[in-house]
């Protein structure tokens, strides 16, 4: 009979911690606001921002894989994991969007859409270290 209990015990906290980690397993995704940069309420050139973009996701390890006038597409890849974002900007800041992921549990779109929760983490990373290195530009 002890060991019916035993078993019975083990197989509940089994399923509630699956559960708990499924329930776990993603939240919505979290876009970050429009930072605004100016120097002395001034424009920067948009180089100077997008030079920021560079080093900032650098620092965080992600690459810039491609440009276009006013974006960058920025990818980091790490384990299994990839995100992939475009970052909109001009001499008056920038904005990081979603775009594509692999390996993070992505799923819906618009406001319905999830993810795994270090893409969130990731991205409020990447956007606090493109502000700094934005702070630092000099005209």
């Amino acid at each position: 009979m002890k060991m019916m209990n035993k078993s019975a015990l083990a197989a509940l906290v089994l399923v509630v911690a699956t559960g708990v980690a499924q329930a776990r397993g993603v939240v919505p995704i979290v876009e970050p606001s429009r930072v605004a940069i100016t120097q002395a309420d001034k424009p920067l050139p948009a180089d100077a921002i997008q030079r920021a973009i560079v080093a900032g996701g650098a620092v965080q390890g992600w690459m810039a894989v491609s440009q276009e006038p006013g974006q960058m597409t920025l990818r980091y890849a790490k384990s299994n994991y990839e995100a992939v974002v475009p970052v909109d900007f001009d001499g008056t800041g920038f904005q990081i969007h979603y775009v594509s992921s692999m390996g993070l549990k992505a799923t819906g779109s618009g406001a319905d859409a999830s993810i795994h929760p270090n893409y969130n983490r990731w991205i409020e990373s990447l956007n606090r270290t493109i502000t700094l290195e934005a702070s630092r530009i000099q005209r």
